[in-house]
């Protein structure tokens, strides 16, 4: 198991996630699961919830949250503001 959160670097409260879910065939291998702390295993799983049958207000929701992720980032490498 790794030492840290594959999402965000967190190394307390790791638990493992399949990137397969075992509902859909996943299985117990190592190569099929990946690291994540509690909160982004969370997070994960409401979002796979949310993708299964998303309203109009989580498609949304998502854009701006790429939107202004993306637009961080380009500030903080000195890109477009």
């Amino acid at each position: 198991m790794r030492r840290k959160c594959f999402m965000c670097g967190e190394v307390k409260s790791l638990t493992r996630h399949h990137v397969i879910p075992k509902s859909f065939g996943g299985t117990e291998v190592d190569d099929y699961k990946i690291t994540l702390c509690e909160d982004c295993h969370k997070f994960v799983h409401f979002k796979i919830d949310k993708l299964i049958n998303p309203t109009f207000e989580d498609v949304l929701s998502s854009f701006i949250k790429i939107k202004v992720k993306k637009t961080t980032e380009e500030k903080l490498k000195g890109g477009k503001k």
